[in-house]
């Protein structure tokens, strides 16, 4: 199935199409007609794959938001209270993405991303000593683009903060992208 996010790619694939047509129905293709066609092949599956990377991204972040104001309950993983890691099983479950339910074993997964700017949309968000653990990584959350993530706060609950807060700017860890783009 395939998702297009917005009116702008639906236009940018219309537009790839009704070249493929044109360039295809004459038999006297030269080689230049068959290299742009290619090209044009390629850069439609691109579309449709990015297409389908940011839908599912802004599903899986629609559906962490919508818990904004639930209680922290260790071990939750519902309306009636929900730890952090239990938002991103969650968010993910809802979307058709397991996960484990353990900050540890969260941070096992994806691509590490070692710097703040470097996060996208959808990536996770690891930090250290939130509380006393013999634990590296003991908190975890949902980036959500410009700065800001959600997560499950045992003061306020799921909630969305930010990066740049003083509090978490010294116990940022690293990110992990699970979330990708297939080439």
């Amino acid at each position: 199935m395939t998702l297009f996010s917005n009116k702008r790619t639906k236009f940018l694939i219309l537009l790839i199409a009704v070249h493929l047509v044109f360039s295809t129905s004459f038999s006297d293709k030269s080689d230049d007609d068959i290299v742009n066609t290619e090209r044009a092949c390629a850069l439609l599956a691109h579309l449709e794959k990015k297409a389908f990377y940011e839908a599912v991204t802004g599903r899986v972040i629609d559906s962490a938001l919508k818990y904004i104001g639930v209680p922290h309950i260790m071990g939750g993983t519902s309306y009636s209270g929900m730890d952090c890691s239990g938002l991103l099983v969650t968010a993910f479950g809802e979307n058709g993405i397991y996960l484990p339910h353990s900050c540890k074993a969260l941070s096992a997964y994806g691509i590490m991303i070692r710097e703040k700017q470097n996060l996208i949309k959808g990536d996770l968000v690891f930090f250290k000593d939130t509380y006393k653990s013999d634990q590296y990584v003991t908190h975890t959350g949902l980036y959500i683009g410009e700065g800001k993530f959600v997560h499950s706060s045992s003061k306020k609950g799921v909630t969305i903060t930010s990066l740049d807060n003083p509090w978490w700017q010294g116990k940022f860890a690293f990110g992990a992208r699970i979330l990708q783009e297939q080439s």
